[in-house]
């Protein structure tokens, strides 16, 4: 036989009594939706795991994709570069040609060129002079002939061992001559230019 000494009604209106009445009614409630929300939480994590680790697979695939294009995109400004350079050297090959003529034609036996490079706005010669008077010839003939406008020297030295010149000229064009396009060729002769003018 059990004695409660402690009445229902008094035990309702304490602190204790409302606590406990509160939890065994609203509170349980609200423990169950806090365990599920954190379920929730717990089990959306993996969801968002995994949906992480597609976006990273995905975002490599769009990289590695974007890089491949890039190579290709650079590819192709090459070869439209080299499109470029061809037609221009096609426009102007006859002026060109006249030029390589014209050296051939108006260089003595006593001057050899080892270089040339034609550009938009003249021509670098490079070659070597076995006597002063053929390579003064060389210059005044140049100097003269109506393809060139003017020439200037930007390198002379004399070989010790063999008092042979070497030299560096620039020569421009004339307004009227100059090429169409802005390219550079270069002109290397397999075998030296020794056609005499004289």
């Amino acid at each position: 036989m059990k004695v409660n000494l402690l009445p229902k009604e008094e035990l309702e209106k304490k602190p204790l009594g409302k606590f406990l009445r509160w939890v065994l009614s609203y509170g349980r409630y609200i423990i169950i939706s806090v365990e599920l929300v954190v379920f929730l939480v717990f089990f959306s994590r993996f969801i968002y795991d995994r949906q992480l680790s597609d976006l990273n697979d995905a975002i490599e695939q769009k990289q590695a994709i974007v890089a491949s294009a890039q190579e290709f995109e650079t590819k192709i400004r090459d070869i439209q570069y080299k499109i470029t350079q061809i037609k221009s050297l096609e426009e102007n090959r006859f002026m060109y040609l006249d030029i390589i003529d014209t050296l051939k034609t108006i260089t003595p036996k006593e001057v050899v060129l080892t270089n040339i490079e034609i550009n938009e706005t003249g021509l670098t010669i490079q070659g070597e002079a076995v006597t002063n008077e053929g390579f003064a010839y060389f210059l005044n003939v140049i100097k003269q002939d109506k393809l060139f406008e003017k020439i200037t020297l930007e390198q002379l030295e004399k070989r010790p061992e063999d008092n042979v010149i070497e030299f560096t000229a620039a020569v421009s064009f004339p307004p009227t001559q100059k090429p169409q396009a802005l390219v550079t060729p270069a002109v290397q002769p397999d075998t030296p230019v020794e056609e005499s003018g004289i």
